[in-house]
Protein backbone atom coordinates (compact mmCIF):
# COMPACT_ATOMS: atom_id res chain seq x y z
CA UNK A 1 0.00 0.00 0.00
CA UNK A 2 1.38 3.69 -0.18
CA UNK A 3 -0.32 6.64 2.12
CA UNK A 4 -0.70 10.04 0.38
CA UNK A 5 -0.80 12.48 2.81
CA UNK A 6 -2.76 15.83 2.02
CA UNK A 7 -3.49 16.83 5.85
CA UNK A 8 0.58 18.28 5.69
CA UNK A 9 1.81 18.69 2.32
CA UNK A 10 0.43 20.90 -0.81
CA UNK A 11 -0.94 17.92 -2.77
CA UNK A 12 -4.33 18.96 -4.95
CA UNK A 13 -6.61 16.46 -4.77
CA UNK A 14 -6.36 16.09 -8.95
CA UNK A 15 -2.23 15.18 -7.84
CA UNK A 16 -3.88 12.67 -5.29
CA UNK A 17 -5.96 11.18 -7.36
CA UNK A 18 -3.15 10.48 -10.09
CA UNK A 19 -1.13 9.17 -7.60
CA UNK A 20 -4.00 7.31 -6.24
CA UNK A 21 -4.96 5.56 -9.94
CA UNK A 22 -1.81 5.07 -11.12
CA UNK A 23 -1.44 2.85 -7.72
CA UNK A 24 -4.30 0.84 -8.43
CA UNK A 25 -3.12 0.31 -11.98
CA UNK A 26 -0.41 -1.46 -10.57
CA UNK A 27 -1.49 -3.29 -8.06
CA UNK A 28 -0.85 -1.06 -4.88
CA UNK A 29 -3.41 -0.14 -2.61
CA UNK A 30 -3.58 3.56 -2.05
CA UNK A 31 -4.51 5.19 0.64
CA UNK A 32 -5.40 9.06 1.90
CA UNK A 33 -4.58 10.79 5.15
CA UNK A 34 -7.30 13.34 4.53
CA UNK A 35 -6.88 17.20 5.98
CA UNK A 36 -9.83 16.96 8.30
CA UNK A 37 -13.17 14.69 9.03
CA UNK A 38 -15.18 16.92 7.23
CA UNK A 39 -17.30 14.42 4.51
CA UNK A 40 -15.92 16.12 1.71
CA UNK A 41 -12.63 15.59 2.30
CA UNK A 42 -13.55 12.16 3.11
CA UNK A 43 -15.44 11.49 -0.13
CA UNK A 44 -13.23 13.42 -2.73
CA UNK A 45 -10.61 11.26 -1.49
CA UNK A 46 -12.12 8.12 -2.20
CA UNK A 47 -13.81 9.13 -5.25
CA UNK A 48 -10.60 10.46 -6.98
CA UNK A 49 -9.21 6.34 -6.46
CA UNK A 50 -8.58 5.99 -2.43
CA UNK A 51 -9.15 2.56 -1.12
CA UNK A 52 -9.12 3.98 2.33
CA UNK A 53 -8.72 7.35 4.26
CA UNK A 54 -6.40 7.91 6.83
CA UNK A 55 -8.45 10.31 9.78
CA UNK A 56 -6.74 12.58 11.65
CA UNK A 57 -7.53 14.21 15.38
CA UNK A 58 -10.67 11.62 15.69
CA UNK A 59 -11.58 12.08 19.32
CA UNK A 60 -14.79 10.41 19.80
CA UNK A 61 -16.81 7.70 18.86
CA UNK A 62 -19.44 10.68 17.07
CA UNK A 63 -16.65 11.66 15.07
CA UNK A 64 -15.59 8.27 14.17
CA UNK A 65 -19.13 7.71 13.01
CA UNK A 66 -18.97 10.74 10.82
CA UNK A 67 -16.07 9.35 9.18
CA UNK A 68 -17.51 5.79 8.41
CA UNK A 69 -20.65 7.83 7.26
CA UNK A 70 -18.92 9.63 4.82
CA UNK A 71 -16.43 7.08 3.34
CA UNK A 72 -19.02 4.22 3.25
CA UNK A 73 -22.13 4.18 0.92
CA UNK A 74 -25.52 2.79 1.82
CA UNK A 75 -26.59 1.58 4.13
CA UNK A 76 -23.45 1.72 6.03
CA UNK A 77 -22.84 5.35 5.26
CA UNK A 78 -24.84 8.53 3.94
CA UNK A 79 -21.99 9.05 0.89
CA UNK A 80 -23.61 9.92 -2.21
CA UNK A 81 -22.85 7.85 -5.53
CA UNK A 82 -20.46 9.74 -7.65
CA UNK A 83 -20.72 7.81 -11.06
CA UNK A 84 -18.52 5.58 -12.41
CA UNK A 85 -15.16 5.12 -10.49
CA UNK A 86 -11.50 4.73 -10.88
CA UNK A 87 -11.41 1.72 -8.99
CA UNK A 88 -14.07 -0.44 -11.34
CA UNK A 89 -11.93 1.22 -14.23
CA UNK A 90 -14.90 4.08 -14.72
CA UNK A 91 -17.18 0.87 -15.44
CA UNK A 92 -20.77 1.21 -14.99
CA UNK A 93 -22.33 -1.61 -12.76
CA UNK A 94 -25.50 -1.35 -11.10
CA UNK A 95 -25.61 0.65 -7.78
CA UNK A 96 -26.12 -1.57 -5.26
CA UNK A 97 -23.66 -3.79 -6.52
CA UNK A 98 -21.03 -1.23 -7.23
CA UNK A 99 -21.55 0.07 -3.72
CA UNK A 100 -21.83 -3.12 -2.13
CA UNK A 101 -18.16 -3.70 -3.72
CA UNK A 102 -17.08 -0.55 -2.63
CA UNK A 103 -18.03 -0.78 0.78
CA UNK A 104 -16.41 -3.67 1.30
CA UNK A 105 -12.99 -2.57 -0.62
CA UNK A 106 -12.87 0.81 1.41
CA UNK A 107 -10.93 1.04 4.75
CA UNK A 108 -11.46 3.35 7.37
CA UNK A 109 -8.56 4.28 9.33
CA UNK A 110 -8.48 6.66 12.57
CA UNK A 111 -5.99 8.39 13.95
CA UNK A 112 -5.20 8.82 17.67
CA UNK A 113 -3.31 12.08 18.16
CA UNK A 114 -4.50 12.96 21.77
CA UNK A 115 -4.64 11.83 25.09
CA UNK A 116 -9.02 12.44 24.72
CA UNK A 117 -8.96 10.11 21.82
CA UNK A 118 -7.13 7.49 23.55
CA UNK A 119 -9.38 8.18 26.91
CA UNK A 120 -12.07 7.18 24.46
CA UNK A 121 -10.19 4.16 22.38
CA UNK A 122 -12.78 1.59 23.51
CA UNK A 123 -15.80 3.75 21.79
CA UNK A 124 -13.87 4.92 19.05
CA UNK A 125 -12.53 1.21 18.04
CA UNK A 126 -16.01 -0.35 18.70
CA UNK A 127 -17.99 1.88 15.84
CA UNK A 128 -18.82 -0.21 13.18
CA UNK A 129 -16.84 0.55 10.06
CA UNK A 130 -13.35 1.44 11.82
CA UNK A 131 -11.00 -0.90 10.44
CA UNK A 132 -8.02 0.25 12.38
CA UNK A 133 -6.05 3.24 14.35
CA UNK A 134 -2.80 4.40 13.21
CA UNK A 135 -1.05 6.25 16.52
CA UNK A 136 0.03 9.87 15.61
CA UNK A 137 2.71 9.52 18.17
CA UNK A 138 4.30 13.16 17.52
CA UNK A 139 1.31 14.81 18.09
CA UNK A 140 -0.05 12.78 21.19
CA UNK A 141 3.48 13.36 22.59
CA UNK A 142 3.29 17.15 21.92
CA UNK A 143 -0.31 17.30 23.34
CA UNK A 144 1.10 15.56 26.75
CA UNK A 145 3.45 18.24 26.65
CA UNK A 146 6.32 15.08 26.26
CA UNK A 147 7.29 16.11 22.75
CA UNK A 148 10.03 13.81 21.47
CA UNK A 149 9.93 11.42 24.37
CA UNK A 150 8.67 8.49 22.69
CA UNK A 151 10.09 6.13 25.66
CA UNK A 152 7.70 7.86 28.11
CA UNK A 153 5.79 5.21 30.11
CA UNK A 154 2.62 7.40 29.06
CA UNK A 155 3.20 6.54 25.52
CA UNK A 156 3.42 3.03 26.27
CA UNK A 157 0.70 3.20 28.28
CA UNK A 158 -1.21 4.47 25.72
CA UNK A 159 -0.33 2.18 23.05
CA UNK A 160 -0.98 -0.56 25.44
CA UNK A 161 -4.63 0.84 26.25
CA UNK A 162 -5.08 1.34 22.44
CA UNK A 163 -3.80 -2.47 21.35
CA UNK A 164 -6.18 -3.71 24.15
CA UNK A 165 -9.65 -1.96 22.66
CA UNK A 166 -7.91 -3.17 19.24
CA UNK A 167 -7.69 -6.40 20.24
CA UNK A 168 -11.38 -6.27 22.06
CA UNK A 169 -13.10 -5.74 18.85
CA UNK A 170 -11.00 -7.42 16.23
CA UNK A 171 -9.33 -3.84 14.62
CA UNK A 172 -5.84 -3.16 13.95
CA UNK A 173 -3.08 -1.08 14.93
CA UNK A 174 -0.66 0.72 13.54
CA UNK A 175 2.18 3.22 15.18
Amino acid sequence: SIYVDVEHSSLSYETTSQICIAALEIGIAPFVRVPSTHPEHVSRALDGGALGVIAPHVRSAAEAREVVASAKFPPLGQRSAAGPLPHLQYRSFPAAEADAAMNEATMVVVQFETSNAVDYAEEIVAVEGVDMVLMGTNDLLADMGLAGQYEHERVRDAYERTLAACRKHGKLARG
